[in-house]
């Protein structure tokens, strides 16, 4: 969003935009989508080819702006049917692309009529980077999603026919302990096909920066950096081994190693504040050459496109340096590396979509996009001048891109200028010999 402040208008359209989505797709999609595993849930679906309705009804909208401009909303949300009553946790994330608001994200944590008994059932906690965090209060377990800036709150009004209807219908209980474990265990993998791109996936390594937060002992919770050796320094248990681990498995760690007779039930999370380990430098004909991050698996296309793509000027070959056992810290040309470290590509088959040309990149690549060579045409041709030398280029298809021989054209007398060995010589040719940078092409005019 532009603005500073939430748009309440544009959140709460969103979220009918779902609902409606979710209301008109019925029971069916509703359960295939949400994975309940209740048997109230599984006998509510009737027979094959029939429909049967849900109504959704939205309440204690939460909404958080993040300084990425995704919004995240949390909200308790209940589902309604003949046979069938559902409620729980969700939460939407979206973004702005192309100039329209889509769902970049949802997560969805069930819970029972029972958990409300003792009051809430839920809370929303504000994290490291004011990231909000759903805790839920129930036996049906707890959940996170990611966002960031203040919490918010939403009032939903409600019409009166939509009073008296919830009062009116029962609220049945969402299965046994056994089932809701269930039930999360089907949730978290429909979340591997629905939900967000995972950041835990990242490799940490030497010189990122890390933000741990130990909740609730805020003198425990700091930024470190990752040593060349792989390790960071921490209250308590001294030096922590990071680099190779996720950071997931980093947090599972760091819960373990405070568990160990430090703290009861610690509950950890880190966030990368700067991806230094992995980096990858950018030289030569491209929109914005510089040094670039690698915070997940990262193919050539995608580096050469958040430079801007490459310039006019770029030839058709990219030489992708990758020292071998070493991360050097700096840029190595590939007149600086050994030629068993130097990868070439093809620029050509890279745009094109050739798979074997987006090759995977690697922390430490120093990626040179060359000016592109020319040669030179003059002569009985149409259209004689400088001309980008492109992989494969013949006398012949040099004589083409010209625009053809002219009626005059001596098509047996071509000659070539070339500097060979610092001196310049004069090569006959045939219409199928290669053109090499800086060749000056010369078709002369016949005698007859």
């Amino acid at each position: 969003m532009d603005s500073p402040s939430v748009d309440y208008g544009i959140v709460m359209e969103l979220i009918e935009r779902w609902k409606a989505e979710m209301e008109r797709r019925g029971l069916e999609y509703y359960l295939y989508r949400y994975g309940n595993s209740s048997q109230e849930a599984r006998n509510s679906k009737g027979k094959k080819g029939s429909f049967e309705g849900v109504d959704i009804t939205i309440e204690d909208v939460r909404v958080f702006r993040r300084d990425d401009g995704i919004i995240t909303t949390i909200f308790l949300r209940r589902a309604n049917s003949r046979k069938f009553n559902d409620v729980g946790v969700g939460v939407l994330s979206f973004k702005r692309e192309n100039g329209r608001w889509k769902v970049d994200g949802e997560e969805w944590y069930p819970l029972s009529e029972e958990a409300f008994a003792g009051g809430r059932a839920y809370t929303v906690a504000i994290g490291p980077g004011n990231a909000p965090r759903v805790i839920i209060h129930s036996s049906a377990g707890k959940g996170n999603s990611t966002g960031k800036t203040r919490e918010e709150k939403v009032p939903v009004r409600k019409t009166p026919e939509e009073k008296i209807a919830l009062r009116k219908t029962p609220e049945k209980k969402v299965g046994t302990p056994e089932k809701r474990v269930a039930l999360r265990k089907d949730v978290s993998e429909r979340k591997e096909v629905f939900g967000n791109p995972e950041v835990g996936e990242y490799t940490i390594g030497a010189g990122d920066v890390l933000l741990v937060n130990v909740w609730g002992h805020e003198d425990l919770s700091r930024e470190v950096v990752v040593s060349e050796k792989g390790t960071f320094s921490f209250p308590l248990i001294e030096r922590v081994e990071a680099a190779g681990l996720t950071i997931k498995e980093l947090e599972a760690k760091l819960v373990r190693l405070l568990s160990a007779g430090y703290l009861v039930n610690p509950y950890v999370t880190i966030r990368v504040k700067g991806y230094r380990s992995k980096q990858v430098y950018v030289l030569g004909e491209v929109r914005s050459p510089g040094t670039y991050s690698l915070d997940k698996e990262t193919s050539l296309i995608e580096i050469i496109s958040r430079t801007g793509g490459v310039s006019d000027g770029a030839g058709w070959i990219i030489e992708v340096v990758r020292p071998s056992g070493r991360l050097p810290g700096k840029p190595i040309t590939p007149d600086e590396a050994d030629k068993e470290d130097i990868i070439r590509v093809d620029l050509e088959g890279l745009l094109g979509g050739r798979p074997e040309d987006n090759i995977k990149i690697e922390g430490g690549d120093t990626i040179f996009v060359p000016k592109a060579a020319y040669y030179f045409i003059f002569g009985e041709v149409k259209n004689p001048g400088s001309y980008k030398l492109r992989r494969d280029t013949t006398v012949l298809k040099a004589v083409i891109i010209a625009g053809g021989f002219t009626e005059k054209a001596s098509k047996r007398r071509i000659k070539i200028r070339r500097e060979e060995g610092g001196k310049t010589i004069k090569v006959r040719v045939k219409l199928d010999d290669p053109v090499l940078s800086q060749d000056t092409i010369i078709v002369p005019e016949s005698f007859f």
